[in-house]
C-alpha cells in the first residue's frame, strides 16, 4: 500500500483477495478493484478467476454480474439469513468475533466462514449469501465490494471506527447483526 500525491481520488486495489486459500489451492479468491473519491465509494469491481465471473458496479448505475443486473436477496432475519463471516485468529478482534460466532451459530440459518471478504461482498450483492460481518479487514479488502453491495440494494456498515463491517441484504437484517453485536459479552482482555 501507498499514496502518492493529493488526489481525491484514491485507487485500491487488491490483486489477490483470499490469499491464503490461494496458496492453499481452495478456489474461492478473486481480484478486487475500487475507485473512491474523498473516501466515499464510487467504482467497484471484484473478478473470480476460476469462474470468469465479473461483478460490477458504480455509484448510482446499479450492479452487474458479467451483464446481467445483481439484487441483494431481501432476506430479512438471522433465523433466515446465510451469513458469512471473516477474521483471523490472533487478531485484536478475533475474541469479539469468536462471540458472536457462538451467538449465531444456534440463531443463523447457516454460517460460513469462506477467507476472501471481497467476494463474499460481491456474493452479498448477487443474493448468493444474505450478510456479511467482518473484523479487522483494510481498505483493499472492502473497497470494491461496499459499492457493489450498495448499489445492489444492500446496506454496509463500518463500525468499531471502521474495524467491523456489516453488509447485509436489508436494513432489518444489518438491525438484527449489529443488536447481536452490541449484546456481546465485554472482554476482560
Amino acid at each position: 500500500g501507498g499514496l502518492a500525491g493529493a488526489s481525491p481520488y484514491r485507487w485500491v486495489v487488491d490483486p489477490l483477495d483470499g490469499t491464503v486459500n490461494f496458496a492453499r489451492g481452495l478456489p474461492h479468491y478473486c481480484v478486487s478493484v475500487g475507485l473512491e473519491h474523498g473516501g466515499q465509494g464510487l467504482v467497484g469491481v471484484v473478478a473470480e478467476p476460476l469462474t470468469g465471473a465479473v461483478y460490477r458496479a458504480g455509484r448510482g448505475a446499479g450492479c452487474f454480474k458479467d451483464d446481467r443486473p445483481a439484487t441483494v436477496s431481501g432476506c430479512r432475519t438471522v433465523r433466515d439469513a446465510y451469513v458469512s463471516m471473516s477474521f483471523s485468529a490472533g487478531a485484536a478482534l478475533s475474541d469479539k468475533a469468536m462471540a458472536l460466532w457462538t451467538a449465531l451459530l444456534g440463531r443463523a440459518h447457516t454460517l460460513r466462514r469462506l477467507g476472501s471478504t471481497a467476494l463474499e461482498l460481491a456474493w452479498v450483492a448477487e443474493g448468493r449469501l444474505d450478510a456479511f460481518v467482518g473484523f479487522g479487514q483494510g481498505a483493499w479488502d472492502l473497497a470494491a465490494g461496499r459499492v457493489l453491495v450498495a448499489e445492489a440494494g444492500g446496506v454496509v456498515e463500518l463500525l468499531d471506527d471502521g474495524k467491523t463491517c456489516v453488509a447485509a441484504s436489508s436494513e432489518e437484517l444489518a438491525g438484527e447483526l449489529e443488536a447481536a453485536l452490541r449484546d456481546l459479552p465485554v472482554s476482560s482482555t
